[in-house]
């Protein structure tokens, strides 16, 4: 039997909301706080930065099968472009030094995605939507509501492999200052 979901899904923390885990939609509002109806989506949240930012939303996205379209929406990040990123790695992928083809941000590698994820990733995602500068809710509301329902990824969910002990984490911080100094954007808190 295929499993859609982990039992301990969004395996990432982050800055979201959580809809119906079986729905067909996320939703990434880059840079912009909007609410939307949760059974309309699975996931919903911000993702503010075009390297890490972007690994946490592929990575919770291919951990959920039943997620088939994401909707980037809300204010670009000034300087990070992390929804065109985002959607530049859906379109084109990465290069051999893991950076983002075709992305205008600042520091667009993912060091924690493989290819095979990047891959599923791809493959996952029917379609990226894209409302980038879109603010107005029920303008958002009207196309999700107009996506097809969509059956779960036929492969079941894709887990990335966990970090060694010693190597960069991105499962709690969004920024590592140095070996022992992270800041939690989330939390914001500076700790060590």
């Amino acid at each position: 039997m295929v499993n859609f979901i982990p039992e301990n899904w969004p395996v990432l923390s982050g800055n979201y909301v959580i809809g119906n885990p079986k729905s067909h939609i996320a939703i990434c509002t880059i840079a912009s706080k909007l609410n939307f109806p949760k059974d309309l989506f699975a996931i919903c949240g911000e993702m503010r930065t075009e390297n890490l930012g972007v690994e946490r939303v592929v990575i919770n996205t291919i951990s959920n099968s039943h997620i088939r379209y994401l909707i980037i929406c809300g204010k670009e990040s000034q300087g990070h472009s992390s929804g065109q990123t985002l959607k530049a790695l859906w379109e084109n992928g990465i290069n051999e030094e893991k950076r983002i083809i075709g992305s205008k941000g600042a520091i667009p590698y993912v060091e924690n995605l493989t290819e095979d994820a990047i891959k599923r990733f791809q493959k996952q995602i029917i379609k990226v939507i894209d409302l980038i500068g879109e603010v107005n809710e029920e303008k958002i509301i009207n196309v999700i509501k107009n996506l097809p329902k969509e059956e779960p990824y036929p492969e079941g969910y894709f887990l990335v492999k966990e970090m060694k002990e010693g190597e960069n984490e991105t499962s709690e911080f969004d920024v590592t200052i140095s070996e022992n100094i992270y800041l939690d954007p989330v939390k914001f808190i500076v700790g060590d």
